[in-house]
């Protein structure tokens, strides 16, 4: 799976999955990619991935994207290690995978999620783990009982610790 990673501004260090298809950055909630940049329109720019291809695009946004430096007004091509600038932020793609092993099981899990209408799902598994954690006492399987109860409605296997 590949990912975003911000390299300068107020989301510096921050790791975001890319998925298939539109991926719409800006500072919407309603956004894939929700930045904290003031400087960013609420829908500024869209990555597009298809098959490891992955094209930039802006969304009429008030201050622009710019791929070397450059403002875009057409889509761009880009590819892993490729960085572009949205508002203030500096963001590069990337083809490893999101963080540690935690980070990417819940971006594996919430691929999977944005398949499927689950709406409800989180509140009764955050329950179900709820309950497992009180009746084991603490997690004695587990380092992550959330994920082992989604696993579990997802009918996915559990991964040793």
């Amino acid at each position: 799976m590949s990912k975003l990673v911000c390299h300068l501004g107020f989301n510096e260090g921050d790791e975001f999955a890319l998925r298939e298809g539109e991926n719409v950055l800006g500072r919407g909630k309603e956004c894939d990619i929700a930045l904290f940049d003031k400087k960013c329109s609420r829908r500024h720019c869209v990555v597009r991935k298809r098959r490891g291809y992955y094209v930039l695009e802006d969304l009429g946004s008030f201050n622009g994207t710019f791929v070397d430096g450059r403002q875009i007004s057409k889509r761009v091509h880009l590819r892993p290690g490729d960085t572009f600038t949205l508002g203030t932020t500096v963001v590069r793609i990337s083809s490893k995978p999101i963080g540690g092993l935690l980070d990417q099981e819940a971006a594996n899990l919430t691929e999977e999620l944005s398949a499927h209408d689950y709406h409800h799902l989180f509140d009764e598994v955050a329950a179900d783990a709820v309950k497992s954690q009180k009746r084991h006492g603490t997690t004695k399987n587990s380092k992550y009982p959330f994920l082992d109860a989604l696993r579990g409605w997802l009918h996915l296997p559990h991964h040793a610790a």
